[in-house]
């Protein structure tokens, strides 16, 4: 993963990569996020898929300032997309990152890292009432 991130020649990509492997977004959320959605190191999902109306996720402090440099980089503001792809291209960038590297992978494998490292560095993954928490 660290070697599909780092080399990704586009500050797009990485971002994408980044945001899905250390915020173990789902692709959906992370093409649905708008620039007033993100505030400091933390992100609002809109339309969840868990149904609640919207979910909190947390950004590493590098991940929040390559975002906020990002969005100042292409003028976004307000209600604009961060990523203004469809799901078929972001899968399609996201495999062919992979495939440069010899290695399947898709964009849900990425949320499976991400909940795999932060098992494995001590993070619950599960609330104590058995609820699945956004990280």
């Amino acid at each position: 993963m660290e070697e599909m991130i780092y080399n990704s020649k586009s500050q797009r990509d990485r971002l994408i990569l980044e945001l899905q492997a250390r915020c173990g977004l789902r692709i959906g959320e992370l093409l649905k996020i708008r620039v007033s959605d993100v505030s400091d190191r933390t992100l609002v999902l809109r339309d969840h898929k868990s149904g609640k109306e919207a979910e909190i996720a947390y950004m590493p402090e590098n991940v929040s300032r390559k975002l906020s440099e990002y969005v100042k980089e292409n003028a976004l503001q307000g209600e604009d997309r961060i990523f203004p792809i469809c799901y078929s291209t972001a899968r399609a960038l996201i495999q062919g990152l992979g495939a440069k590297l010899n290695v399947h992978v898709s964009p849900h494998d990425l949320r499976r890292y991400s909940a795999t490292y932060a098992s494995r560095n001590g993070f619950p993954l599960f609330h104590p009432e058995n609820i699945e928490i956004t990280f």
